[in-house]
Parts: structure tokens; sequence; C-alpha cells
């Protein structure tokens, strides 16, 4: 039997290169700007173009999910093939944290089933701006844990800890 790679670290190697240097899917426009998508998540920063359209959808969000105007204190947002994920914490218009107590998450505060402010979204770019799919606070069982299969988000998205 004849083996054209001698070494499997070398043949892992090149399949590694080869992966890295193909791209993922087709260029995607935004904000009057063509943004190449790579083959692996982006942590979306400030400056970067998609931050800004992903950040006015989040905020209208949460703002209408939690029935007042809010700031967001983005954790993370990564985003890959036109799916975004963000973590973050909603505050109020001075910065500090939500009062539960006067949303429709009053019982789940009171009871101590919403322990914490995070807050979790999931987005979809679709025919030229991005969609809100998901939006859950942070409640035991996190909701987003079944996202990527529910709806073909790429997984690599919701890695929280570490990227």
């Amino acid at each position: 039997m004849r083996r054209l790679i001698r070494h499997p670290i070398a043949a892992l190697a090149i399949a590694g290169l080869l992966t890295a240097c193909t791209p993922e899917g087709d260029p995607m426009p935004i904000d009057g700007r063509t943004v190449e998508v790579p083959s692996g998540p982006i942590d979306v920063a400030e400056g970067d173009p998609r931050h800004a359209p992903l950040l006015a959808v989040m905020h209208a969000a949460f703002a209408e999910d939690l029935e007042q105007p809010v700031l967001l204190d983005v954790q993370r947002l990564r985003e890959r093939s036109g799916w975004a994920f963000a973590e973050v914490y909603p505050r109020t218009p001075t910065g500090q944290q939500i009062d539960y107590l006067r949303t429709r998450y009053e019982d789940e505060r009171r009871s101590g089933i919403l322990e914490d402010d995070a807050a979790f979204i999931l987005l979809r770019y679709d025919n030229g701006v991005w969609r809100v799919r998901e939006l859950s606070l942070n409640i035991p069982g996190n909701a987003w844990d079944t996202w990527a299969r529910e709806h073909g988000a790429p997984p690599e998205i919701f890695h929280l800890a570490g990227g």
C-alpha cells in the first residue's frame, strides 16, 4: 500500500492550513462595507462594522422586553456566518442595575430564580438586517444551551469561558 504523506502530524498540519485559508461563505455587506467572513467565531469589539448594528438591535430588544430604556454592558459579543450571540448586563440609563421587581420578571426575582442580571441574546443576519431569534435572562438551566441545535447556529459562538 502506497502512502502519500508519511507523517500523520504533517497531514494534520496541512489540513489545518487549508481549512484556515479557505473562506467560509460569502463576504457580508454591513453598513456599505464588505466584511470577510472568517472560518471561526469573531469577538466583535467596538469599532468593528458589525458592532453598532448589533448593539442597536440588542438595545431595542432588551428595552422592549424590560419595558424601559436600557444601556447594555456587553461582556461578550461573538459572530460567525451571520449568527451572533451576546452575553450582556442590562443597566438603567444611569448605569445602575435594573430593578427587576419593577419588570415582568418580578416573580422570578422574588422567588430567587432570577439571581443574576446577566442576559443572553441570539441574532441572525437576514436579508441585510440583524434580527433577534432568542433572548433570555440568566434563569437556571440557561435557555441558550440549546439554541445552537434549535436554530442551526454555529456552536462556537456560545463558548463563554475563555473563548
